[in-house]
């Protein structure tokens, strides 16, 4: 698949350099969390009035959402190869806004999961223009979004909601499994000259990535850190399709290792988003 990404990209690339109708496009824009998912539970805690256990639930209410939200700068070359058709690949860079997974909050403290990703991705895709031959033209993009690389940071901050001596934080990275999502745009490009002009567009991305591994990069018991101490099985995951007798996994396996990664049930988190984006492109 990598083979195949890299001789089409190295094509189109080859065809914008040697074409007329070749351009290059310089992006930036915000993503909002749509189609919105539950991520979590927002609880708060009260005591209860007797020895046990001291706390109950006051209420609690969903945490809706994706982890597709934040800053995305893109580079896309493309070739008009009509004036109504054409092809592209965005080079995009995603910096992901940090998201709220899960909270619970106590007279005690507060319990607090929050998830951030950074990805580089392919965005390849098909143009149709209205004719680019027009000052004002408007246009419709199709295509994938191909997340080559990227991790996702997710946070465990525990004041000591349940009480003295229970507070803790932790820090993983997560890595995905190869994963394909759908791309579309709806824009309008206004030419200044020949060569420059301007456009904005709102676009959507439907992504859903499967977790591949997760490794555990800081830790900390009230305040003391303690990665050090963290056996590998603590430390790492690696996720799977199914977990049998023989996974290295405490709840299937008794026998168990402490010296590899846990595995655990495969994961898999959305990062859809619809885009609001402006920029600049140059026409050769």
């Amino acid at each position: 698949m990598k083979k195949i990404i890299f001789t089409a990209a190295t094509a189109i690339l080859s065809s914008v350099a040697m074409a007329q109708s070749g351009y290059v496009s310089l992006n930036l824009g915000y993503g909002l969390a749509s189609p919105g998912e539950k991520l979590g539970t927002d609880t708060e805690l009260v005591p209860t009035g007797v020895p046990a256990p001291p706390l109950k639930k006051n209420s609690e209410s969903n945490i809706y959402g994706t982890l597709g939200p934040g800053l995305n700068i893109g580079l896309t070359p493309g070739i008009m190869l009509t004036e109504h058709f054409g092809l592209e690949i965005g080079l995009n860079y995603f910096m992901g806004s940090e998201v709220d997974v899960n909270r619970v909050k106590s007279p005690l403290g507060e319990y607090n999961i929050t998830a951030q990703s950074t990805q580089f991705r392919l965005l390849p895709a098909i143009v149709l223009s209205t004719g680019t031959d027009k000052k004002i033209n408007g246009y419709m993009k199709a295509g994938l979004v191909i997340p080559a690389t990227g991790v996702t940071t997710t946070k465990y901050d525990d004041s000591g909601y349940a009480g003295p001596g229970t507070g803790f934080t932790a820090e993983y990275e997560t890595k995905g499994a190869f994963s394909l999502g759908f791309s579309g745009t709806l824009g309008a490009n206004v030419k200044m000259t020949d060569k420059f002009s301007i456009f904005g567009e709102l676009s959507g991305n439907h992504l859903r990535i499967n977790a591949k591994e997760r490794t555990m990069t800081a830790s900390s018991a009230n305040g003391t850190e303690n990665l050090g101490t963290k056996t590998t099985y603590q430390k790492e995951v690696v996720y799977k399709d199914e977990l049998t007798s023989s996974s290295n996994n405490a709840g299937y396996n008794a026998n168990f290792s402490q010296g590899s990664a846990q595995e655990e049930l495969r994961t898999r988190n959305n990062f859809g988003a619809i885009f609001i984006n402006i920029g600049v492109k140059y026409n050769f």
